[in-house]
């Protein structure tokens, strides 16, 4: 008996742990699930095989489990075929939320859309919000929103930034936790940026955000805690990501309004911001909000990765910048008020390289036709360079 149960036994327990897998795991057991099962069963059949001849004959061993495998077969084909009838049952689910949704956000009704929020059976608010972030349902997230003769066929997202500012208006005021509401703010946020909105657009988005009673209270855009669901449809917010995308998407503009609307720029974020800053004037605006210019990288810790000074991680671009820049004196006025302010030229990088070191590998790359390029490019040289 133990012999013929051992294989079904071993299917059965690594069935349980790939259902109930530890938090961010579900992915990856999901798609080992077919070689440990395999495993599983090759360990149970030599179990099976030793003990029977420990206890009996080998050809009753054999015969065992064989039936015992038999059986396995059949247990794997109907989990899998059981799994499949969940997923489409949860699919199903949530294309019901949101179908039940989606008319109150095409009537703009804001009394009607927080209705329909709290509402909701399988998704909760953040990812809802995610998912209305989507393209037209062309993939991704956008998978579960159904074809609706309302949406704007020409736009290419399903909709647009003024409905979503309605239901971010409609989620501020309900009573559910901070977090959540960050969440949903700041996937419409991602939005923004990828339709690559107006400054103006920036700005909505902002008051809301601080309408809704969101900053800390230093100011910041910060997630008290990392929110997580099981089996995450949508990534989770970033305080670091926040900032990198704030000013890759409006450049030094978008940081500036930010700081203009009496917000602030966190520890974390600090270091991701003034890699990208280019603007002399608005780096004063920040290291004026309390920025520490020398603030390390909030990842340095982990395996050194971007480890380096400030000076040093802009050192290596710094020709590029030149190069790219119509008015090129810029870049060499931002360097002056970065060393001027404090900043550390002194330090090595991880390649063991000062930010003069890193400078000078570039010089090759100079556009040497241009007379202000040059220019620019010697006055920083002599920045960096010149011994204290």
């Amino acid at each position: 008996m133990i012999l013929f149960a051992l294989p079904i036994i071993s299917v059965c327990i690594i069935y349980s742990l790939w259902k109930h897998p530890s938090p961010g795991s579900t992915y990856a057991s999901g798609f080992a699930l077919p070689f440990v099962v395999l495993g599983s069963v090759a360990v149970a059949g030599i179990l099976s095989i030793v003990i029977g001849l420990l206890v009996g004959s080998l050809k009753e061993a054999i015969v065992a489990f064989t039936l015992s495998l038999f059986l396995s077969v059949i247990s794997i084909v109907t989990m899998i075929k059981v799994e499949e009838l969940n997923s489409t049952e949860t699919t199903n689910e949530i294309m019901n939320d949101l179908n039940r949704l989606l008319p109150a956000i095409h009537k703009n009704d804001s009394s009607l859309i927080q209705e329909k929020l709290l509402q909701l059976i399988k998704l909760d608010i953040a990812t809802t919000v995610c998912i209305l972030t989507s393209s037209t349902n062309t993939g991704g997230n956008g998978y579960y929103l159904s074809e609706d003769p309302q949406a704007r066929p020409n736009h290419a997202f399903y909709f647009s930034l003024d409905q979503l500012f309605v239901v971010l208006r409609s989620i501020a005021t309900l009573d559910i936790p901070k977090e959540q509401k960050i969440e949903a703010f700041y996937h419409v946020f991602l939005r923004l940026s990828k339709e690559q909105a107006s400054l103006a657009d920036l700005e909505t988005w902002s008051k809301l955000f601080e309408e809704a009673r969101l900053l800390s209270t230093e100011g910041f855009f910060s997630i008290p805690y990392r929110y997580q669901q099981q089996d995450p449809i949508c990534t989770s917010a970033s305080e670091e990501y926040f900032a990198q995308t704030l000013v890759q998407s409006w450049k030094d503009e978008g940081v500036l309004l930010w700081l203009n609307l009496g917000h602030r720029i966190s520890r974390r974020q600090s270091r991701v911001i003034l890699v990208d800053l280019r603007s002399a004037e608005v780096l004063r605006k920040v290291i004026a909000s309390g920025v520490n210019i020398n603030e390390p990288h909030p990842r340095s810790h982990e395996g050194g990765y971007l480890s380096d000074t400030l000076l040093n991680s802009i050192s290596s671009s710094l020709v590029s910048r030149i190069n790219e820049d119509s008015n090129p004196l810029k870049t060499s006025e931002f360097i002056r008020v970065l060393i001027q302010s404090g900043a550390d030229k002194s330090t090595q990088s991880v390649t063991h390289k000062s930010p003069c070191d890193e400078l000078k590998e570039q010089e090759s790359y100079l556009n040497q036709s241009d007379s202000s390029k040059k220019k620019a490019y010697a006055q920083i040289k002599n920045l960096l360079c010149q011994k204290e």
